[in-house]
């Protein structure tokens, strides 16, 4: 029920600008994408992890709503919580044994690095994933056969992945007094007097 739940919500938010910023500012749901990831909260009487196919449908939603092309570094960051877990939990074969996961989660992690809204979720990990990309590479690459060829896609995305993270740097956070105001007009001497009007 919670599975066909998210995918019916998913289905009905992504690629609705508004619906997916009333979304992303409800706390609610902020909370029901983190369940279905399996980051419960205290007051929940869940047992165990969630299905495999809720943790799907829920992961998929998250990657759309934080990558879509309305989303923001505030949308982002909201969701900081639910990045940490996937960047913890869904990409080491020790902690999640299914590799479309673990792929889809590489492929997430990749695409916040990307486009570079607010990455200091990731980048608070890096040491870990650092360490966890070379190892995994080296184990990708060691496989022989049809192991070689399953894991093509795993491997391609950890490439992606350790490329953008050391390429990553930390946000830097703007407040609104620092942020230029439309209304402030220019500035004496700015270079842009000399265009012409």
């Amino acid at each position: 029920v919670r599975t066909k739940a998210v995918q019916a919500l998913s289905a009905s938010i992504r690629q609705h600008a508004t619906a997916e910023d009333l979304f992303c500012r409800n706390e609610d749901g902020c909370k029901m994408v983190e369940s279905g990831l399996g980051l419960h909260s205290a007051n929940e009487t869940l047992p165990g992890p969630p299905p495999v196919a809720l943790k799907k449908r829920s992961l998929f939603f998250l990657h759309a709503l934080l990558t879509s092309d309305s989303s923001s570094a505030e949308r982002v960051r909201l969701f900081n919580r639910s990045i940490a877990y996937v960047a913890d939990n869904f990409i080491d074969p020790e902690t999640e044994p299914n590799a479309e996961i673990r792929e889809m989660s590489l492929s997430f992690l990749d695409q916040i690095l990307k486009q570079k809204k607010s990455v200091n979720a990731i980048l608070s990990r890096k040491s870990f994933l650092a360490a966890l990309g070379v190892k995994q590479i080296s184990t990708l690459r060691g496989l022989k056969g049809e192991e070689r060829d399953f894991a093509t896609v795993e491997l391609e995305n950890w490439e992606s992945f350790m490329l953008e993270l050391a390429r990553a740097t930390p946000d830097v956070e703007t407040s609104a007094s620092e942020a230029p105001s439309l209304l402030e007009g220019r500035k004496p001497g700015d270079p842009t007097d000399d265009l012409a009007q």
